[in-house]
């Protein structure tokens, strides 16, 4: 009997530090996170929130330039934009929840920039927000986890992505990169777009015919999607490679083409564009312009690095100040006058003031500007 005893007396000790063990394990060990409805409660209980969600008070504090809390809820109607993080540089890179700034009543322009985005879901909850900015550094990011919250945007009509370990894209960059853009289809609010990254399959932009404004830059684009984007007045394709330009010629709406660094030799589509103004080919194979006669609205055309101009050197003004002779104290190299403008090396510039003296259609070609028509006096 007395070991019967010990016994259930043994089982019984078992038992109770077991129930204490288990009991331990089941205590937690962080609270879990609310979400508040005002932006005061998020920027009052900022210890209680993740880093993530801290990331997005703290950024509407700085464009308030205050630290208080008080003070930053009584303003709120004055954050109008928001930039997050900082592009080409991973210095600042973090994570960042959407949910504080769902608080913003008048939020139109959010700019995110290296973020690792929780909660795309809060994307419609910013109520009006019109233009967003979303660069990362993550070629493989899911796009459709930002496209789709984003289709529910009802205000969202600008969209700008843009991967930036993809800028100045390679051949040599593997097909597994690739970005799906096959949720984008559903953003058909959107009136401006522009995608910068490693993507091949431009198909879903079929579906967004109210675009007026859309930029590409990506290897081997198919360019026959865009045939049906017919209220298209402005469009960039740079670093592409593209040569057939033909799916273009249905496009003549467009105002504004920018063809910059492709492979393009023949301009024949692009006769049909009678409403082109501005038109940059710069970088590619052009040896000829006759395709451009019937372009009676062009007045400003970069042909700068095609063969068509002879001379590869930096574009001047049609009229600069006479040089001044150097001082003693420089080599006997003459200097650029301090008065004349510089230009950046690959990029459109706006041609010098004209007089009723100057041409009115320009050309940035051969080191100066003209008027393009000369050009097809010499074909």
């Amino acid at each position: 009997m007395t070991a019967t005893r010990l016994g259930w007396a043994s089982s019984a000790v078992v038992l109770a530090l077991t129930l204490v063990s288990t009991a331990h394990v089941q205590v937690p060990t962080a609270r879990a996170q609310a979400d508040y409805e005002t932006f005061l409660a998020w920027c009052e209980n900022q210890d209680a929130i993740s880093p993530a969600a801290q990331q997005a008070v703290s950024a509407v504090l700085q464009e308030l330039v205050t630290t208080d809390c008080q003070d930053a809820q009584t303003r709120l109607s004055e954050v109008v934009s928001l930039s997050v993080g900082t592009r080409f540089s991973q210095e600042n890179a973090g994570s960042l929840d959407l949910a504080p700034l769902t608080t913003l009543p008048n939020l139109e322009l959010l700019a995110v920039h290296n973020q690792s985005i929780e909660r795309y879901s809060a994307l419609p909850n910013i109520s009006g927000l019109q233009r967003f900015y979303f660069t990362t550094a993550d070629t493989g990011i899911d796009l459709s986890a930002l496209f789709q919250p984003l289709a529910a945007a009802p205000q969202l009509r600008h969209l700008f992505f843009y991967v930036e370990s993809a800028y100045g894209p390679s051949s040599d960059a593997p097909a597994s990169t690739a970005l799906d853009l096959s949720s984008l289809s559903q953003l058909t609010q959107l009136s401006s777009l522009h995608l910068d990254g490693n993507f091949s399959d431009i198909s879903p932009l079929a579906t967004l015919t109210g675009l007026t404004e859309l930029h590409l830059s990506s290897l081997n684009l198919d360019l026959s999607t865009l045939t049906g984007l017919e209220n298209l007045q402005s469009l960039s394709i740079s670093l592409s490679g593209i040569s057939d330009i033909s799916p273009l010629a249905t496009l003549t709406y467009l105002t504004r083409l920018e063809l910059v660094n492709n492979n393009i030799e023949d301009l024949t589509p692009l006769a049909t564009l009678v409403n082109l103004t501005h038109l940059n080919l710069l970088s590619n194979n052009v040896s000829s312009v006759a395709a451009l006669a019937p372009l009676d609205q062009l007045t400003s055309l970069t042909l700068h690095r095609n063969p068509i101009c002879p001379v590869e050197s930096a574009p001047q003004p049609l009229s600069s100040p006479s040089p001044q002779p150097p001082s003693r104290q420089v080599p006997a190299q003459p200097r650029q006058p301090a008065s004349a403008p510089t230009y950046p090396l690959g990029k459109s510039v706006a041609p010098p003031e004209l007089t009723s003296t100057q041409p009115t259609r320009l050309t940035q070609c051969a080191g100066q500007f003209i008027d393009w028509r000369e050009l097809l006096d010499e074909q």
